[in-house]
């Protein structure tokens, strides 16, 4: 069904304009690198949900494999809608704020935290909502590079340059420091 004046789509839910889905760079941005191509839903647009196994922890996507099936089954379900509108685009990924993974995204914020919370709790009714709803579960088992590969750093040769946690047998590095910072904190979970 199009979408009404009177569903409940919070403001912060990050619909993409089915255009604009297969015109980004692979891999898929964060949510928060793409604000300015979210659009708000009007009357008469068609709303697509999509979810997704995510085979990694921090991208459900990393090789841009799914993308194209992806793409492929929102087509098919697009000729089959019916409506005059847009078609707008709602994937768990690009549709709700992200948790920071590397030193250039910004660092996770109360106001993004709050507003996934809000994004989440709103999920079914999107859902209810959706002319069509697509869960992608396969797997490509591609590989991203490096994956998988044990890497072995002296100690010595971190000095006072970043923030290491160990967990369990393996230590992880955490952040870049400042020349002033205290190096290592250790600790076991």
């Amino acid at each position: 069904m199009p979408i009404t004046g009177s569903m409940r789509i919070p403001a912060e839910v990050g619909l993409l304009p089915l255009e604009t889905l297969s015109e980004l760079p692979t891999p898929w941005p964060r949510y928060q690198e793409i604000c300015h191509l979210h659009r708000r839903a009007e009357p008469d647009d068609r709303l697509i949900v999509i979810s997704q196994v995510w085979s990694r922890q921090l991208h459900p996507d990393p090789t841009g494999t799914r993308e194209r099936k992806l793409l492929q089954f929102v087509q098919g379900c697009c000729a089959r809608m019916r409506g005059q509108g847009r078609t707008l685009v709602f994937i768990d990924y690009l549709g709700m704020p992200q948790r920071p993974f590397t030193l250039q995204h910004s660092p996770w914020s109360e106001d993004e935290l709050a507003s996934a919370s809000r994004i989440k709790e709103a999920l079914p009714w999107l859902i209810y909502c959706a002319d069509a709803v697509i869960f992608l579960s396969c797997d490509t088992g591609q590989a991203v590079e490096g994956e998988g590969v044990r890497y072995r750093i002296p100690y010595d040769s971190f000095g006072n340059q970043c923030l290491l946690h160990q967990v369990g047998k393996g230590i992880v590095q955490v952040a870049e420091l400042q020349s002033d910072a205290k190096a290592i904190q250790l600790y076991d979970q």
